[in-house]
């Protein structure tokens, strides 16, 4: 038996899990922290690498804009339309490589330039197949009466 001196300071259940509780929530916290610290480095890397790409690929457009402009040039000078040469073949060869290799790595399909006109005739026959209906309805049954009187 306690006496009131020699009762313990808290009451209730005391075990020994209190003693593994404080290394598990350093372990966690040190985890999330490394977790933390590894994500905000990929981040980094991620965006020092966008950045890369986004240069190089800026300066091939750069490049494929200035040569085509001086073939346009040429173009106006002569009267007619010219050949590209090989060397302008060749750069804008280039430039879609690029942009293809972009693409992959963005893990997204190379974009059509054609996207627009086909989302301009999908839209457009879908708002003309009613009509179409209501008009060649109407030029049957149309027909259909004038035959009867």
């Amino acid at each position: 038996m306690y006496t009131d001196e020699e009762k313990p300071a808290c009451s209730g259940v005391v075990s020994d899990t209190g003693a593994l509780f404080g290394p598990v929530v350093v372990a966690v916290v040190a985890l999330c922290g490394l977790a933390a610290a590894w994500l905000a480095a990929q981040a980094a890397v991620r965006i020092n690498f966008d950045d890369e790409v986004t240069v190089r690929l800026l300066a091939a457009q750069a490049r494929a804009i200035e040569v085509l402009s001086l073939h346009l040039e040429r173009e106006r000078a002569a009267g007619h339309e010219l050949p590209f040469s090989e060397e302008e073949r060749a750069l804008l060869m280039r430039l879609e490589d690029d942009q293809r290799q972009l693409a992959t790595l963005q893990g997204r399909p190379l974009p059509s330039p054609f996207e627009g006109a086909t989302e301009l005739v999908r839209s457009t026959t879908t708002a003309l197949i009613p009509l179409a209906l209501i008009l060649g309805a109407f030029f049957v049954f149309g027909n259909n009466s004038q035959r009867r009187s």
